[in-house]
């Protein structure tokens, strides 16, 4: 009886804590709303908007990583690679495109410091936060290169390792072992990808606030938001099923928002122009949520107009009577 009086006891802990996390993700998410009205429409001001808006241009220049297969056989590619007029056309193209993607990626990782630092001062500047940030700018740079030649790397291992099973044994799906694998690749490449995502929403969410408010680099603020996630994974782990689910609203919305303007919305900057409001929505978001826990990451402080959420502290187990 005692243990499952101490069992509920945890569980009934577990619960408040759960309802303490949604309420306060929920409230940053309507702080950050307010906050939005209030750059982009108190006062409206056309200079600021489109300022604000080439910002999100270049901060969503490179939104993540993606890797694709190909069921095509290498036996039919083979006249293909046998040309050397074509083998020479391919591989500038790959070069053309590998510096086309390293050149986006670099105005990317500068675009996000500086639409970070226009929501959060208010401001269309594009000059002063594309000098000011630079150094944060080339450390993004630099992890985004790490993180995309890792993933690369595995994706190749794991392309290997498919192919070398498929060629040597002969599948069938009937098979307990065959289709085993089969669901352990298809497994492995879901994990990996989840993975890929979730790194990539805690940089841009988190990573980049942090390293924009102490002007350092992306290791140290990558250990500290660790340690920070690991004393409240509800927290973090409620926010990211919230973040996917305002990233779907944000989907039907684009597509609304395409359809009533046919398709000239979709056009590169026009984009950005248009749907803003999300934009700047989305990215306050995180912002308001770190300022719940206060201390080095609330980068609020210093605004007047804001009310700055209490710290999550989460409620002490009571005493068991």
């Amino acid at each position: 009886m005692r243990v499952v009086l101490d069992d509920l006891h945890a569980f009934t802990w577990l619960c408040t804590l759960v309802a303490m996390a949604q309420i306060h993700i929920v409230r940053s998410l309507d702080a950050a709303w307010t906050e939005m009205i209030r750059i982009l429409f108190q006062p409206f001001q056309w200079r600021k908007w489109l300022g604000l808006g080439f910002c999100a241009f270049l901060a969503d220049l490179i939104g993540g990583c993606s890797a694709s297969t190909s069921t095509t056989e290498p036996e039919r590619l083979a006249p293909f690679w046998k040309d050397p007029w074509m083998l020479t056309a391919v591989i500038i193209i790959g070069i053309i495109a590998l510096v086309i993607t390293l050149l986006f990626t670099w105005l990317s990782c500068r675009g996000k410091f500086m639409f970070l630092d226009g929501v959060v001062h208010n401001r269309g500047a594009i000059v002063h936060s594309w000098r000011e940030y630079r150094k944060e700018a080339w450390s993004l740079f630099l992890f985004y290169l790490t993180f995309s030649a890792f993933v690369l790397f595995v994706f190749i291992v794991f392309a290997c390792a498919a192919w070398l099973v498929r060629d040597r044994v002969v599948y069938d799906v009937r098979q307990p072992m065959h289709l085993l694998g089969s669901i352990g690749f298809a497994a492995f490449a879901i994990m990996l990808g989840i993975a890929a995502g979730i790194i990539t929403c805690t940089t841009k969410d988190f990573i980049v606030p942090a390293m924009y408010l102490r002007r350092s680099r992306y290791l140290p603020e990558a250990r500290k938001l660790l340690s920070l996630a690991s004393c409240y994974p509800v927290e973090f782990i409620s926010y990211l099923l919230l973040r996917m689910a305002v990233s779907a609203l944000l989907l039907v919305l684009i597509f609304v928002g395409l359809c009533l303007t046919c398709c000239m919305a979709a056009l590169p900057y026009i984009s950005s122009v248009v749907f803003l409001p999300l934009l700047v929505w989305v990215r306050l978001f995180p912002i308001y949520f770190l300022a719940e826990f206060g201390g080095e990451w609330n980068m609020l402080v210093t605004r007047d107009t804001l009310v700055v959420p209490s710290a999550l502290v989460p409620p002490p187990l009571p005493p068991m009577g």
